[in-house]
């Protein structure tokens, strides 16, 4: 029963895969459906979403982040994401601490999102996902 709960989790995978591919490749269909299926069919994604244990869930949050943090780089950072990036931050490391690699991506994106020269937004900013 504990392993039906953890499908949903690689059903996440596969959906930022196509959602990170859609926002890095936008209108090139062959790359986004080769991405997709790439993350579909990969071997270690079915065996860890058919476990059980908490893995699945942790790649599923650092799914969410990379597609957030490609976002705030691509369109810059708004509050909204800011909250959405600490969040998703809190809520992987509730799974497992192996989110705390993020952490690092987190302030680049932030930076990078905000633009060197504002730095009280992204410190502001930076903070609001901190907490």
């Amino acid at each position: 029963m504990i392993r039906i709960a953890a499908i949903p989790f690689g059903l996440l995978v596969v959906i930022f895969a196509f959602l990170l591919a859609q926002l890095l490749f936008p209108g090139d269909l062959f790359m986004i459906s080769t991405v997709t299926a790439f993350v579909a069919f990969q071997p270690q994604i079915s065996y860890e979403a058919a476990m059980r244990n908490n893995d699945i869930t942790a790649i599923a949050a650092f799914s969410v982040m990379l597609y957030l943090l490609t976002r705030c780089l691509r369109f810059g950072v708004s509050w909204r994401l800011a909250a959405l990036i600490g969040a998703n931050l809190g809520i992987g490391l509730l799974f497992k601490s192996t989110m705390l690699v993020s952490i690092p991506m987190i302030v680049v994106a932030i930076v990078l999102g905000a633009g060197l020269n504002r730095w009280r937004e992204w410190i502001a900013k930076g903070s609001f996902a901190a907490i």
